[in-house]
């Protein structure tokens, strides 16, 4: 199986460092990882796996419509059985360009468990909220890394029939 990964970056984060342990361990399906950004540090890490890597640099207004209709060619030329976005602006990007282009098996990825603390910028909020809206025609699953990530997207909106708890995959013992 072919699965076309969009995240909004490759830096240095959370989902960028489950992104690559999953794509480095998975050696039955073939990885293709889509960044709305730059390489960052994950990138050169996907490759030295031979994991294929494509950045669009989106960076400001300008080269936004550019860069989603860079990332449909993208989508078309990979053919992946699966879309598999990262975080609430691929979740948006990703999600309705596969979707313009019939595909149909889009899985969302959200990775935020609390909206309260201030980490959360307003106009990210804006997509949250906009996102909330779209899940009941977008995805196809809504993959939350915890319960309470899953309680708080559902109370915010998100289609609570399409989300489902995977755990971060951690070796504990890395840290002994």
């Amino acid at each position: 199986m072919i699965i076309a990964h969009v995240i909004t970056s490759l830096n240095d984060g959370g989902a960028e460092g489950v992104l690559y342990r999953l794509c480095s361990a998975d050696n039955r399906n073939t990885h293709v990882v889509i960044s709305l950004q730059d390489e960052g540090k994950y990138g050169p890490m996907l490759m030295n796996k031979g994991i294929s890597v494509y950045c669009l640099y989106l960076s400001n207004n300008i080269l936004m419509l550019h860069g989603i209709f860079k990332l449909a060619l993208l989508l078309k030329k990979i053919k992946s059985d699966v879309i598999q976005t990262w975080l609430y602006h691929a979740d948006f990007i990703g999600g309705l360009t596969a979707m313009a282009l019939g595909l149909k098996k889009i899985c969302w990825g959200v990775r935020s468990a609390d909206f309260d603390d201030g980490s959360i910028g307003k106009k990210t909020m804006w997509i949250v909220r906009l996102n909330a809206l779209l899940s009941k025609w977008i995805p196809v699953y809504i993959i939350s890394c915890s319960n309470k990530g899953e309680r708080i997207h559902a109370s915010i909106g998100y289609n609570e029939d399409k989300l489902i708890v995977i755990q971060n995959g951690y070796d504990l013992y890395s840290f002994v």
